[in-house]
């Protein structure tokens, strides 16, 4: 599309996105409701204290849906979602978008691992096995901006496994089975799993909460920001 479709497109959305709360609220007599979206790892690890603050004081009928970057996006898009907090790159033209935290992105392993609480160079991370999140992610989008600006790329690791549930990733690495790239958070929440971090690359990324934009998803976002 050119530039100007694009404009377009994005005024349409919103459009259709705030016809669609006008209808909701003139006929329903229930509670408002509240649609937020999450990529997983936010969703499994960052999140959870935050809404629970959140939702003790909100009258709002709430929904969650937790899953890649790309997908929420594309759900924001439709309408489908109020906002949503990602963690993997979007169109900052496209979209309002506010600080939600800021994290260090980590090499993960399991705590009983050789590499556990190191500082590598990247090559001995080659000698491993890569657990990889899947295309869309913004997990993956993250590590594979990082490995490029270090003119590498996942194809360099040993051996690869590509998944999209991190509880299946985590129990992976649980096992010494391989390792992966993610949030601090991650390791965290896991007493069986610790960090490592490659020489000469300190990672810290954004969370953000992404909207379109107009007065009502601003307010919600206002709302939901002053439970942290």
């Amino acid at each position: 599309m050119t530039k100007e479709a694009q404009i377009l497109l994005s005024h349409a959305q919103n459009m259709q996105y705030q016809d669609s709360i006008l209808r909701e609220r003139l006929v329903s007599q229930s509670r408002p409701k509240l649609r937020i979206g999450a990529t997983k790892t936010i969703g499994e690890y960052v999140l959870g204290n935050h809404l629970g603050e959140y939702i003790s004081s909100a009258n709002k009928e709430i929904t969650v849906s937790v899953s890649n970057t790309d997908t929420l996006l594309e759900k924001l898009d439709k309408g489908e979602l109020d906002f949503a907090v990602i963690e993997g790159s979007f169109d900052r033209n496209k979209y309002e978008h506010r600080l939600y935290a800021t994290e260090e992105f980590v090499g993960i392993c399991s705590i009983d691992h050789p590499l556990a609480g190191k500082e590598i160079s990247i090559e001995q991370a080659f000698c491993e096995r890569l657990l990889l999140r899947e295309p869309g992610s913004g997990t993956r989008q993250i590590f594979e901006s990082i490995i490029h600006n270090l003119n590498c790329s996942y194809e360099d690791f040993m051996d690869v496994l590509c998944s999209d549930h991190i509880g299946l990733m985590s129990r992976l690495i649980e096992q010494g089975r391989g390792i992966t790239f993610a949030y601090k958070s991650v390791a965290d929440s896991n007493p069986k799993l610790s960090c490592f971090r490659i020489r000469g690359c300190t990672m810290f990324h954004d969370y953000s909460v992404v909207y379109l934009d107009n007065s009502y998803s601003s307010e919600l976002v206002d709302e939901f920001m002053k439970a942290l």
